[in-house]
């Protein structure tokens, strides 16, 4: 459908939006996740969600690179991890993002005097309408969380959740890891998920604890499993524990200590 050279001068952008999409695209994650994914009805989905992605990344006009190029973002996290939005450590280079600081569509360049570092969520999730961002007045992302968790939803049926709404995936990666360690080492699904809560309960919100659009899994516990699967991927948990047992490896002790 699209030549070679339509998709690689586009590939950090495309490279973005599917870690994005594999993570906060409610849908999507359902489509790659869980039982039966070889089904007709999560094959659609994937494919058009990502067709639909796809032409909004082909279809800007490239006069000039819209997105940082990932070789660039990791110089920039290698550097200095402090995301420049929330002040907080950025504990791997795959959960963070280059932005603009004075907004592309406003005529920001890009260009290494207009980047800044930040995690994935605290970029998406910060105001579009400013024409500059001004260090000296970082965004409260805590405010905005506050006021989130403070929204009810009057649906009679699970809503789509927006960026930035539920909370992030990266952050129930150092509670998972604690829980792990104070269980030994490891542990079954409903324990670590049981342990998980109560360390989160100050910053788990309403629109966690809806439950899926397939009416079984609450969504705190969707996005924490779905960080287990990323984990497992990096390293930090065991890949050969037996079906239903979460295991930290030495990775992953190393990792928790680091982050202290």
């Amino acid at each position: 459908m699209y030549d070679e050279n339509q998709i690689v001068p586009n590939s950090d952008t495309i490279r973005e939006e599917l870690l994005w999409m594999m993570t906060h695209e409610e849908d999507f994650v359902n489509a790659i996740s869980g039982s039966g994914t070889d089904s007709k009805d999560k094959t659609l989905t994937r494919f058009d969600k990502w067709l639909s992605a796809l032409k909004e990344i082909v279809g800007i006009p490239m006069t000039e690179p819209r997105t940082f190029s990932y070789q660039y973002k990791k110089q920039l996290w290698e550097s200095n991890s402090i995301c420049a939005i929330c002040r907080q450590r950025i504990q791997i280079v795959d959960d963070a993002e280059v932005d603009h600081v004075e907004q592309y569509w406003r005529g920001g360049k890009t260009i290494p005097s207009n980047a800044q570092l930040t995690h994935r969520y605290c970029n998406r999730s910060r105001p579009r309408d400013d024409i500059q961002l001004d260090t000296g007045k970082k965004v409260d992302i805590t405010a905005s969380a506050i006021h989130i968790s403070q929204r009810r939803s009057k649906a009679k049926y699970p809503r789509v959740v927006s960026k930035g709404e539920k909370t992030p995936r990266q952050a129930f990666r150092i509670p998972i890891l604690e829980v792990l360690v104070e269980l030994g080492g490891k542990g079954k699904t409903d324990k670590i998920l049981e342990k998980v809560e109560n360390k989160m309960k100050h910053i788990l919100n309403p629109v966690d604890y809806e439950k899926l659009p397939s009416g079984v899994m609450i969504r705190w516990q969707n996005t924490a499993q779905w960080e287990k699967y990323v984990m497992v991927q990096d390293g930090l948990l065991r890949s050969d524990s037996p079906k239903g047992v979460w295991e930290i490896t030495e990775k992953g002790i190393n990792f928790l200590k680091d982050s202290k």
